[in-house]
């Protein structure tokens, strides 16, 4: 009994984190998560440079990460290898 009521609980809480939905007001995009409206705006950059990170272990060789610059300063390590030119979307929530 106690499991039901364990796997029941954990559906509702999984049915209740879905993606938030979004709406449109003219030219602009908002969203609404639980009582903040929060608008939307998307950062498009170009990747100028991406080098592997030195690997310190044979984890790391296994699954390397590396260093990506994009053309405003910006930098962040990733585990996927950007190519020289590829874009990158941010997606930011601003109240």
């Amino acid at each position: 009994m106690k499991r039901v009521t364990l796997i029941a609980v954990l559906a509702l809480i999984l049915a209740s984190c879905g993606k938030p939905e979004k709406i449109k007001q003219g030219d602009k995009e908002f969203v609404v998560i639980g009582s903040d409206t929060l608008g939307i705006i998307y950062e498009t950059h170009v990747v100028k440079s991406c080098d592997i990170i030195i690997p310190r272990s044979i984890h790391e060789e296994m699954n390397p990460e590396f260093k990506v610059v994009l053309e405003d300063g910006s930098s962040f390590e990733s585990r996927k290898d950007y190519n020289v030119g590829d874009s990158i979307i941010y997606t930011i929530y601003q109240k």
